[in-house]
């Protein structure tokens, strides 16, 4: 976590770096570490922040999802979970640029082309996008021991293809 907090928060030596004479000494943190209550707060301030920079939105219906569209580059869509963030590119030129000025910010690792994410598998083509949480709902009903339960139909259109022109109207973007 690179991000300042803004308490004062002292905490004990770590075994093999006390020094002698010294065992009872405290240190002052300068910034958030992993584990601290605060932690989570501060990283989503500072990201936050950044991405406000760089021109994006905050959804209103999801507080850790973030829009930016710009007739040259296409739309970008950040989603963040913790300290995770799935890009979502209309243009994947973009990806890239956005990437670098994030690593100027951020020490971050690039997993590549997103596979799965949140319990969610994302299977990419050149002409289309598949979701599913099939492996999740496997995950779970062996964690429960129901892997023998008889599945039961789903209300809902299975393989329903979704396309730009569903619907009466565009939705607003904001």
């Amino acid at each position: 976590m690179e991000t300042y907090i803004e308490e004062e928060i002292y905490v004990s030596q770590p075994q093999g770096y006390i020094l002698e004479g010294e065992e009872k000494k405290v240190l002052k943190l300068k910034k958030a570490l992993y584990g601290l209550k605060q932690t989570p707060r501060a990283w989503y301030h500072k990201i936050d922040s950044e991405l406000q920079i760089m021109g994006f939105t905050k959804t209103q219906s999801e507080s850790g999802m973030y829009v930016r569209k710009k007739e040259e580059g296409g739309t970008i869509i950040v989603c963040i979970y913790v300290d995770d963030l799935l890009i979502i590119v209309s243009n994947p030129l973009v990806v890239n640029k956005f990437k670098t000025y994030i690593a100027t910010k951020f020490e971050i690792t690039d997993l590549g082309i997103a596979r799965y994410f949140l319990g969610i598998e994302i299977l990419q083509s050149p002409l289309s996008m598949l979701i599913s949480q099939h492996r999740y709902a496997k995950d779970i009903l062996y964690r429960f021991r129901m892997q023998e339960s008889k599945p039961a139909k789903s209300p809902m259109i299975t393989r329903d293809k979704i396309i730009k022109e569903d619907g009466e109207e565009k939705a607003n973007p904001e």
